[in-house]
């Protein structure tokens, strides 16, 4: 009986752990907020809560957040000649080995064209891998046969 019990109990666990997993949230300001509502524009970020009182945050504000499962992560932004740009919304796509790839979709840096590639909805994107929080790599024709193997990610070149 008592196996049964700590099966039943390890079940619901997993089953929690899980569905909090798929929750949505937004990070501002050293807050969380959770909400099964999260809508995000270009210039803000709306969560409806439980009580039905809706904040705006402004998307420069926000240093994370998760809407259909896509987790988004303010990260520096370097440009390819080692200039800081300063900071953007990153498009978490996997991590390998202590390194994790970012996209950023609707990049207004200025990148050559042989680091630009088309993601599965054939957007133009940049990929830009990352090591303890610090830019790493920008991913461009010549080291992109390497790389997206490496993070088991199929790509297309736009250039």
């Amino acid at each position: 009986m008592k196996k049964l019990i700590f099966l039943f109990v390890l079940v619901l666990f997993v089953w929690v752990a899980k569905a909090a997993d798929e929750l949505d949230f937004v990070y501002v300001n050293g807050v969380t907020y959770f909400s099964e509502d999260i809508k995000v524009s270009a210039t803000n970020a709306r969560i409806t809560t439980e009580n039905g009182l809706i904040l705006k945050a402004p998307l420069e504000k926000v240093d994370a957040y998760r809407v259909d499962g896509k987790l988004y992560e303010r990260l520096p932004l370097i440009c390819t000649d080692g200039k800081s740009k300063g900071t953007a919304l990153m498009e978490f796509v996997t991590q390998h080995n202590g390194l994790r790839l970012y996209k950023l979709v609707n990049c207004r840096m200025n990148t050559p064209e042989n680091c630009r590639f088309a993601d599965s909805a054939n957007q133009e994107c940049v990929y830009l891998v990352f090591k303890d929080g610090q830019m790493y790599l920008h991913v461009n024709q010549k080291n992109a046969e390497t790389v997206f193997p490496f993070f088991h990610v199929k790509y297309a070149c736009n250039s």
